[in-house]
């Protein structure tokens, strides 16, 4: 009877094992696909449930852009006569908004224009909503890539 060399059983049964290993941890890294950047979400503290669009298209580096922000109640009713304030900026840059948005128009039924946002840069931009009325405060925040 022939005798196998030991190294010709060792040697593969270490390498399916070594690639079973890097496998697992492959497939079970965590992901980090980029920014969420989804445009409807509910609020940080979950009192209301908030979504923006763009006004005149996708916004650009460059130009002053206007959004509309919608407030809702978690049942769907819309938030009337809310105070809004804006902030935001880019986080990777560690440096705010170039210009100082604001509500210019309550549209009724939940329905907000903010105007005045300018990104002056290609990346990720944070868009935070203060969102309160009466006793009900909140904070929205949106990520835009460019």
């Amino acid at each position: 009877m022939r005798k196998i060399p030991w190294g010709m059983i060792v040697v593969p049964v270490l390498a399916v094992i070594a690639i079973f290993c890097f496998a697992q941890i492959y497939l079970t890294a965590p992901r980090h696909d980029g920014p969420d950047v989804a445009r409807a979400k509910r609020t940080e503290n979950k009192r209301f449930v908030a979504s923006i669009a763009p006004e005149g298209g996708e916004p650009k580096v460059g130009p002053l852009t206007s959004w509309i922000l919608t407030v809702r109640f978690p049942n769907g009713h819309p938030v009337r006569d809310a105070a809004i304030s804006v902030d935001g900026g880019m986080p990777d840059h560690s440096h705010g908004l170039p210009t100082k948005p604001t509500v210019t128009a309550d549209l009724g039924e939940g329905h907000y224009r903010i105007e005045g946002l300018k990104f002056t840069m290609p990346g990720v931009w944070e868009l935070k909503f203060d969102i309160s009325i009466k006793d009900e405060k909140d904070e929205a925040v949106f990520n835009v890539v460019l």
